[in-house]
């Protein structure tokens, strides 16, 4: 979030290669970052997600609704 408020980034990439879960606290900081950015007139992509992290998003209604979600960082650019 300190990046965000700091560099106001019109674009961010997340890369979650080595995340092996997502908790509900992380996924709530995902949250604030997309809305923060937002007003900056920024997009938020993930990409990188295990097939477990995945299927949290999923279940959620996150992914594609909420996050765009990509399987690697050249899908994602």
């Amino acid at each position: 979030m300190q990046f965000v408020e700091a560099d106001q980034p019109d674009k961010l990439l997340i890369f979650f290669g080595k995340v092996e879960y997502c908790t509900s606290a992380a996924i709530s900081g995902l949250l604030s970052i997309k809305r923060r950015i937002s007003v900056y007139g920024g997009d938020i992509k993930l990409c990188g997600l295990s097939e477990l992290v995945r299927e949290s998003f999923d279940r959620m209604g996150l992914s594609g609704k909420v996050f765009e979600v990509y399987d690697s960082i050249t899908e994602a650019v």
